[in-house]
């Protein structure tokens, strides 16, 4: 991939293609610019989507040719960002608007792009009169009528549909009263949902039908309760095909490990995994003012991650593909709700490539940099126990399943092995963001309450330590994948004693009791790698 670049005036949010300064006295960045020729092009067989304004907008997609050309190069999907929610399409009982949707549809038919619904049953953005309903029956027939209209209206134009949308407070529990409350579920129960799914499969029987939530990738107590309620509803024989992740994510959180985690679990109720409405917030605490470079690599690799999460955890035949919420940052939602500038997507207000859109599509290639260092543990264990270990152990050489084995004798809460390794003859920078991952494999007795904690950490020649606080993101009994990414000065260490970050020459991995004593078994660890 060609790269241009081009320059940020600090302080400003202009963008200087020839980097021109009215004043020598000016601090300017440059950032990369990526010439990725087609998204879509890069995937195999799931789809690549956008979500477009449309309709009155302002910012309309059918007003401006430069968007139209770009979601044309890049994206085979798209999904209405508002057009398409009920009080858009059924503004007053039993008068439909669909000029607006039908007229998104047909640019979509124009390139041969797909289009995800977006959405047919939510507790937001729908009409007073919705809202007014105050029994099961009547909020029943009103929601079921709704669904079967609209579905019924796009039958065969619409590939696939976010049935219910948001159904869960962020504790599990089913939305119910209050501001953020649900009419449906306060009125009819939860199996409103039900209710849903099966109007929509009646009123189109080849559309795929998803469930779709945020923060479920946090692999926390939503997720639980969405599992729960899929559940019920396979159990049920509701038609419902598969799980949509929104995934409105931070720079840095959930981490990578969590996310592939949720992933997981998604994909093991056997349904669709669709990422419905990714993008990276960057500026939580409103510290900067423009894209730095730094901030600009850090997106860029988050992107790659998520892609690549997504790809390694989701099997070919359930990928219901992966939309961005929006092509522009001058579009996200994220400025206007949170007040703060922010460059959450994969373009820039111009619409000029940003590093962000060559880690999406290196995710989507395989296009994964070559590691600054790696142990495979084929041809043995050059590790050694550290110092600072509290309690025996053994680590050995697995030669069969090419492992490092440890073996450790926990005595109490707080017992600590410690094992590094010293690079061989290398040191490796890490004042440039870098990931460390390693596979692992606790044994099931050990559980995933918790009880194990893994703290990576790194050291300069000296011997001073760096490190990267506990991880939990293990699934006793199976193995699975750590990852820690964008490791560099500022990283939020769970211990630092400034080491030379220029200049680091080992690895290594503590294992700690934390909260009681950890049943005994074999650990077995692989794939310790430094990107």
């Amino acid at each position: 991939m060609k790269w241009n670049s081009v320059c940020l005036l600090l302080g400003t949010s202009a963008v200087l293609q020839g980097c021109l300064l009215d004043s020598a006295d000016t601090e300017t960045v440059e950032i990369p610019q990526p010439e990725v020729e087609s998204l879509y092009a890069l995937a195999d067989g799931y789809p690549i989507g956008t979500a477009l304004p449309a309709g009155d907008a302002e910012n309309s997609v059918h007003e401006r040719n430069d968007l139209q050309a770009l979601v044309k190069q890049h994206f085979n999907q798209i999904t209405a960002e508002n057009i398409m929610k009920p009080q858009y399409l059924q503004p007053s009982q039993g008068q439909f608007f669909f000029d607006d949707a039908e007229a998104l549809i047909g640019f979509a038919q124009e390139f041969d792009a797909t289009v995800h619904g977006h959405t047919l049953v939510w507790h937001s953005q729908i009409p007073d009169w919705m809202k007014a309903c105050s029994s099961a029956s009547e909020c029943s027939d009103i929601m079921v009528d709704h669904v079967t209209a609209v579905a019924s209206q796009f039958e065969g134009k619409v590939q696939s549909w976010d049935v219910v949308n948001e159904a869960f407070n962020d504790d599990g529990s089913y939305r119910d009263e209050g501001e953020n409350g649900s009419v449906w579920y306060h009125n009819i129960g939860k199996d409103y949902i039900a209710q849903a799914f099966t109007a929509a499969r009646e009123a189109d029987a080849t559309a795929k039908l998803y469930y779709n939530d945020y923060n479920i990738e946090y692999n926390g107590a939503k997720l639980d309760a969405v599992l729960t309620m899929v559940d019920e509803l396979t159990t049920a024989n509701a038609p419902i095909d598969g799980i949509g992740f929104q995934m409105h994510v931070g720079i840095e959180q959930p981490t990578i490990d969590v996310i592939s985690a949720a992933l997981k679990r998604a994909a093991d109720t056997g349904l669709q995994v669709k990422i419905t409405e990714l993008d990276t917030r960057l500026n939580h605490d409103g510290s900067y003012s423009v894209l730095t470079a730094e901030l600009a690599a850090k997106q860029q690799q988050r992107y790659q991650e998520i892609i690549e999460a997504y790809l390694d955890v989701v099997p070919d035949v359930q990928r219901g593909g992966i939309s961005v919420w929006g092509v522009s940052d001058a579009d996200s939602w994220i400025r206007d709700l949170y007040g703060n500038p922010d460059w959450p997507l994969l373009f820039d207000d111009q619409l000029a490539q940003k590093p962000a859109i060559q880690g999406f599509a290196d995710g989507l290639a395989g296009n994964v940099s070559e590691p600054e260092f790696i142990d495979t543990f084929e041809s043995g264990v050059f590790w050694y126990e550290d110092g600072a270990s509290t309690v025996n152990g053994q680590f050995t050489h697995n030669a069969d399943a090419q492992t490092m084995d440890l073996n450790i004798q926990w005595a109490s809460d707080g017992d600590k092995y410690v094992v590094a390794r010293a690079f061989d003859e290398q040191t490796i920078d890490f004042t440039t963001a870098r990931t460390l991952s390693f596979d692992i494999y606790v044994p099931a007795d050990i559980g995933s309450d918790g009880v194990l904690a893994i703290q990576p950490f790194i050291m300069d020649g000296a011997y001073t330590p760096a490190y990267l606080g506990y991880q939990f993101g293990y699934t006793a009994g199976d193995w699975g994948t750590v990852t820690i990414s964008n490791i560099d000065p500022d990283f939020e260490f769970g211990w630092n004693g400034e080491p030379d970050f220029t200049a680091i020459d080992r690895v290594g991995l503590e294992f700690i009791a934390n909260g009681g004593q950890v049943p005994q078994g074999t650990i077995q660890i692989d794939n310790v790698t430094i990107r």
